[in-house]
């Protein structure tokens, strides 16, 4: 971490058996009371609860598809629990080579906001159509 520019001024927990790495305990202690933020990436604070000292507590989540699929077969379990402890919640995902349509077989193309509703509206101009999308309520994020 001392590459990263971090030092000694740095904190992980290993999920697997909860190990802590990095400041010593009475340390970690006084950081987690004082802290603005506290970012839990991938999950790695099994119980966000236990560290709500700070004003803010982030989840960053590196797996959304893995995420989502929890979230939608228990959108009231113990993991959507946990995921909504937090203040706010952001997830990205690596970019891995190039995404093909497993119909057309044409290369997938990225569009902004705009792009989409020019492309809609040059497809089907003079036609009805029904945009359909899910209503989210009560998720922290940007959906």
């Amino acid at each position: 971490m001392e590459r990263a520019g971090l030092g000694d001024r740095w904190m992980y927990r290993f999920p697997i058996d909860g190990t802590w790495y990095g400041l010593p305990e009475r340390r970690r202690e006084e950081v987690l009371s004082s802290a603005d933020v506290i970012i839990n990436v991938s999950g790695t604070l099994e119980h966000p609860e236990r560290y709500r000292r700070g004003p803010r507590l982030v989840y960053i989540d590196s797996d959304p598809v893995f995420t989502q699929a929890r979230l939608l077969a228990e959108p009231t379990g113990a993991f959507a629990r946990r995921v909504d402890a937090h203040d706010a919640f952001f997830s990205f995902g690596a970019r891995i080579g190039e995404a093909y349509s497993q119909i057309s077989g044409k290369k997938m193309v990225r569009y902004t906001e705009e792009q989409m509703l020019d492309e809609i509206m040059e497809q089907f101009n003079g036609k009805k159509v029904m945009l359909l999308a899910p209503l989210v309520r009560g998720r922290k994020g940007h959906y």
